[in-house]
């Protein structure tokens, strides 16, 4: 049995990581649909760049009253800014997840995003990269904004 087949047998502990910077007005949005997600088993990592505005007090107070719906919860910082590549391995490295979600703080997942993401693994254990479709916004996630969107399943 590969080591795969271990983390699909039981329920996996998935790290959804936001990678930040400057995002005081979008990121609220972004925690809120990962706290909102169907699965359970979830790690957050927020990793931020240095930002200059208040993305950091915002991600505080979220915390604060929403840590308890997480496995474990992660906020880094960094005292200069280096760069969305850093800012990102800086996150996967403080992960601790069988699986790890990427997501940018001025995005949002679908309510069933991790839950689908491990049912297909589960059901495909050979994967080792997983990625789906998506819906492009302009200024706000309002379905009148959308601007792009690909839901064609391609194999």
């Amino acid at each position: 049995m590969n080591t795969n087949d271990v983390l699909m047998e039981k329920t996996p502990h998935v790290s959804i990581v936001v990678v930040s910077y400057n995002a005081a007005d979008t990121i609220k949005e972004t925690l809120d649909s990962i706290y909102h997600q169907s699965y359970h088993n979830i790690e957050l990592v927020i990793s931020d760049d240095c930002s200059k505005d208040n993305t950091i007090d915002v991600c505080k107070d979220w915390i604060s009253t929403h840590q308890e719906r997480f496995v474990r919860v992660v906020l880094l910082t960094a005292e200069k800014n280096q760069g969305i590549v850093r800012n990102f391995n800086r996150a996967c490295r403080a992960s601790l997840g069988d699986w790890i979600k990427i997501i940018a703080a001025d995005d949002k997942l679908f309510p069933n995003c991790i839950e689908d993401y491990v049912n297909y693994c589960k059901q495909n254990p050979e994967a080792e990269l997983v990625t789906s479709i998506q819906k492009v916004y302009d200024n706000t996630f309002a379905e009148e904004n959308c601007v792009d969107s690909n839901y064609v399943w391609k194999d």
